[in-house]
């Protein structure tokens, strides 16, 4: 529980520094008791107004108008997603940054994510942060995803050296 504590102090300094910059951001967490407090906390940053949130309870309209609200709408400057929900064939190229709270083993659903706002029609450089701590469940997560992704490297992009040796 402390860690948590902390790592929500952490996620709520750095969404000030972005959005007191005027950038528009995205959050990923796994877990809806995660995305609840980060919804409490951005709302009290930027108002109840200025937040989307995108979850498994969250119907397929209102998916759509959330995504919507986040990319056309000046005053809605933070998006939270659900990462198995939200990282599938939606575009929040409005930020150019995303934080993840917290992750699952599932390199698809990384990189899925990942891909929402490094899209087609994205004019910035991209920035991803990973909150972690030391000897957590969630730096476990993190060696493992990118592991896979080296494993998802050699096959799908290097294929070809291995087998010449």
């Amino acid at each position: 529980e402390v860690v948590r504590q902390v790592i929500s102090q952490q996620t709520s300094q750095r969404a000030a520094d972005i959005l007191e910059q005027g950038k528009k951001l995205v959050i990923f967490a796994r877990f809806t008791a995660e995305l609840r407090d980060i919804e409490d906390t951005l709302r009290s940053l930027i108002g109840p107004d200025g937040v989307r949130l995108i979850d498994g309870s969250v119907p397929g309209p209102a998916r759509g108008q959330a995504v919507e609200d986040f990319q056309k709408k000046p005053e809605v400057r933070a998006f939270i997603a659900q990462i198995q929900t939200a990282g599938l064939g939606i575009t929040l190229t409005a930020a150019d940054t995303a934080i993840y709270y917290s992750l699952d083993y599932s390199y698809a659903n990384y990189e899925q994510s990942r891909a929402r706002i490094h899209r087609i029609g994205q004019k910035n450089t991209c920035t991803y942060l990973h909150l972690l701590v030391e000897g957590s469940v969630d730096e476990d997560i993190m060696t493992a995803l990118q592991f896979k992704g080296n494993v998802a490297d050699i096959v799908v992009n290097r294929w070809r050296e291995l087998l010449k040796k």
